[in-house]
């Protein structure tokens, strides 16, 4: 169970380090499923069955996302679309910053790939 969020990304140059970012348009869908080992072929070395996608661990999840109704995700969908600043000096993210309120779940979130 889970949550994959979907969304644009704007970005504001305010200087040539100094990067606001926001989020816009987020989509949230809830995730129900369970993980299960990937089988895979030994004469092939390659997965037996495809129905599944692989995560980092390995393991593969079968799942079903429906949307989250607007009004039980007002508030999570709020803070995600609160800005945060990047410095960012020769191609490197130097440092990032967040208002003193916006959540650390939020933050992270903001700040993953």
């Amino acid at each position: 169970a889970g949550i994959k969020i979907q969304s644009d990304v704007r970005l504001q140059f305010l200087t040539d380090q100094d990067i606001l970012m926001v989020m816009e348009n987020i989509k949230l869908k809830s995730l129900r499923g369970e993980k299960e080992l990937r089988e895979t072929d030994p004469e092939q070395g390659s997965p037996g069955k495809q129905e599944s996608q692989q995560d980092s661990s390995g393991a593969a999840s079968r799942e079903e996302s429906e949307d989250i109704p607007d009004q039980e995700m007002e508030e999570l969908r709020r803070q995600l679309q609160r800005p945060i600043r990047v410095r960012y000096v020769q191609g490197r993210v130097e440092r990032i910053e967040a208002e003193k309120d916006d959540p650390q779940w939020s933050v992270n979130i903001k700040r993953s790939p």
